[in-house]
């Protein structure tokens, strides 16, 4: 970002300075939530598919009775969760 915004310095230049910084932060913006999506992506949406795979889990412990792969694989989504979880927290 740091390049990006001193690359921008002489693409603007002669312009009014004001009007200068405000399109460099319309476009910063931009690369923001372009970052974000490529970044985080649907956390939310995330968080469903993780639930639903977690009761699928549980459901397959009450079946079938709990073994040393299903506790990993339900650790695994739980650390998951946890994760997504404090993603949506700091945004």
């Amino acid at each position: 970002m740091k390049e990006w915004w001193r690359g921008t310095e002489n693409v603007m230049e002669g312009r009014n300075q004001m009007h200068t910084f405000q399109l460099r932060l319309k476009d910063l913006k931009g690369r923001i939530k372009k970052w974000n999506k490529e970044e985080f992506g649907n956390i939310q949406k995330e968080q469903e598919i993780l639930q639903i795979k977690m009761k699928q889990i549980q459901h397959k412990i009450i079946k079938e009775g709990r073994s040393e792969e299903l506790a990993e694989e339900e650790e695994l989504v739980i650390n998951k969760l946890e994760e997504r979880r404090e993603q949506e927290e700091i945004l």
